[in-house]
């Protein structure tokens, strides 16, 4: 039975976990285990994220409670993965690699905005030989922008940024080794850095001037690692780099009135994620998984108020045929600190929905 386990938890854990919080402005990372499930497989998953974001504004700010910077949302995630013989399989799949949405209604900080929304489909081939080791590989398709508001009530004639939508590409290399009867799957996967240069537009005391940006969408290398431990349970394991301090926005009028990069990072970003799964029955299973970041070290800003993060969580997953059905739940606390104008946050104590319905035919 550690085989159905594995079937099922592990494209489980792998399609909800990493969906609430992550280093820098990163959203959903890429669900390379979907690649690992057996036959023909149809996954569509997600989150919805919900925080409870708490900030005191500085004396010198009015004080007062910050409000909520943040609005609920929905990361969602798609993948199909097909088997073409024993040796050859492939993969579409569609995530949200970036994403930030930010929105301050109350307070010093009322109307300041900030958004990074980004679209992503990677075509993936596999190749699986004779000796338990397989290697795959193939191309990311990415889209992002970026916008932002801060009022005048915070920079005299306040200032607006528009980085209009473009699409560039990227690769994926990756190796996995396996052996089936005892459910080991161990695999690194490297994800090139994708620079893109955006059409901006910036509005501000200075005037309205139109500039081209460039942004480094990281590089990053990830290692999963699943094994069976006793009857029925799986261990699952992943440790993830992200080369974040070679990603900077800074537009050019923002760099003029403010003398720094609108974003920036200090160091580069390990997470960490460690789960058990467990089959009860053929048609019932459960999970739990653990996750940490350490902090950048840049501190908090108002669009960015949290460095770092640690999380609980808990999946439980039905069966039945062709199907699996799973939902969870995931706790976080973020780190909070305190921003370039005093502003205090706490950490951030957020629930995150899980979700997921798999089809293997």
């Amino acid at each position: 039975m550690i085989k159905h386990t594995s079937a099922s938890l592990a494209a489980v854990i792998a399609a909800c976990s990493g969906l609430a919080q992550a280093g820098g402005f990163e959203g959903d990372s890429l669900p390379i285990d979907q690649l690992f499930v057996e036959g023909n497989n149809l996954n569509i998953s997600g989150a919805y994220v919900k925080a409870y974001d708490t900030g005191r504004y500085a004396d010198a700010l009015g004080g007062g409670n910050a409000g909520k910077p943040y609005d609920n949302f929905v990361v969602p995630r798609m993948s199909y993965k097909h088997q073409w013989d024993e040796n050859w399989s492939s993969a579409v799949m569609y995530n949200q690699p970036y994403l930030l949405k930010a929105d301050y209604k109350q307070g010093a900080y009322a109307g300041q905005k900030g958004e990074i929304n980004s679209d992503q489909l990677t075509f993936l081939a596999r190749y699986q030989m004779e000796n338990d080791i397989s290697v795959y590989g193939g191309i990311r398709m990415l889209k992002t922008d970026v916008s932002g508001e801060l009022p005048s009530t915070l920079v005299p004639g306040g200032y607006s940024l528009k980085l209009s939508d473009t699409t560039d590409y990227g690769y994926v290399l990756g190796a996995a080794y396996q052996i089936p009867n005892i459910a080991l799957l161990a695999s690194l996967t490297y994800t090139t850095a994708i620079k893109q240069k955006f059409s901006t537009t910036e509005t501000s005391i200075l005037g309205t001037a139109q500039s081209k940006t460039t942004i480094e969408m990281p590089k990053s290398v990830t290692l999963d690692f699943e094994t069976g431990v006793a009857a029925d349970t799986l261990l699952f394991a992943s440790i993830r780099w992200v080369e974040w301090k070679e990603s900077v926005i800074a537009p050019e009028q923002y760099q003029m009135l403010f003398g720094e990069p609108l974003n920036s990072h200090k160091k580069n970003i390990f997470t960490y994620t460690l789960g058990l799964g467990h089959q009860l029955d053929e048609n019932w299973s459960l999970a739990a998984l653990a996750s940490y970041e350490g902090k950048d070290g840049g501190g908090v800003t108002a669009l960015a108020t949290t460095d770092g993060y640690k999380s609980l969580g808990g999946i439980v997953s039905y069966s039945t045929g062709p199907v699996t059905l799973s939902a969870g739940l995931d706790y976080y606390v973020a780190y909070g600190g305190t921003d370039e104008l005093g502003t205090r946050f706490k950490d951030e104590k957020g629930v995150t929905g899980l979700f997921s319905l798999d089809y293997n035919f």
